[in-house]
């Protein structure tokens, strides 16, 4: 059996980026855009629906990237994020979001052709 080593993910590991739906940083018009050079984790305090999910910065195709975002809910009130197509989820399905106040949403997101297909995945939901 032959292995592949692996020289570098092309992540900045160790790296949070805090964002707050409906106010100011890398939101525009409850638009999330994901600066994966700023930080591969991403905490999102979720107030508002977000009509949008991109990533910028990614590394070129054939270099493998990713992100992990936590979606807080700061209220129990229902919100909605709208992925895009380029997100892909498993069985073709987005998760059902997390409605109670204080708990939170982790989502996986990677991609190796620099965005035109990211996959994402649950990683825990309705987490304390």
């Amino acid at each position: 059996m032959a292995l592949t080593k692996i020289e570098s993910t092309g992540l900045r590991s160790g790296l949070k980026q805090t964002i707050n739906i409906g106010g100011g940083d890398q939101v525009t018009s409850n638009s999330l855009t994901v600066d994966v050079e700023s930080g591969e984790f991403v905490a999102v305090s979720l107030t508002c629906n977000v009509t949008s999910v991109s990533f910028s910065n990614l590394p070129p195709t054939g270099t493998y990237s990713g992100a992990v975002i936590e979606f807080t809910y700061p209220d129990a009130v229902s919100r909605t994020i709208t992925w895009g197509s380029a997100i892909k989820w498993p069985s073709n399905t987005a998760p059902t979001l997390t409605t109670t106040a204080g708990q939170s949403d982790t989502f996986v997101f990677t991609t190796d052709d620099n965005g035109t297909t990211i996959h994402a995945y649950t990683a825990g939901q309705a987490q304390y």
